[in-house]
């Protein structure tokens, strides 16, 4: 399974111990890659990714619902630097 580190870690790690106890002669790798690595180049029967970017040919099945994503910061701070108003814009901050 070719996924993030912090997907791995909220998503399918908790789930690992029930999952093995079922089916222990499953072998499971987990490929955490935080960049959008290709899942069939790591040579992974599977991927979880966040957001809506789907390479050619897959297909995708929703595991949670929507996520809603929001910056937080001290009013101090974005009055020294600006308010984003693209996730693009995160880059420029101090994150």
């Amino acid at each position: 399974i070719n996924t993030a580190r912090l997907t791995a870690k909220t998503l399918i790690e908790p789930h690992l111990p029930e999952f093995f106890a079922r089916y222990p002669e499953l072998r499971v790798e987990l490929v955490m890659d935080d960049g959008l690595s290709s899942i069939v180049a790591e040579g992974c029967d599977a991927g979880i990714r966040l957001g809506e970017r789907l390479a050619e040919g897959m297909i995708a099945v929703p595991v949670t619902p929507m996520l809603e994503m929001v910056v937080v910061a001290s009013p101090a701070y974005l009055a020294r630097h600006g308010t984003p108003s693209t996730p693009a814009e995160l880059a420029g901050h101090e994150c």
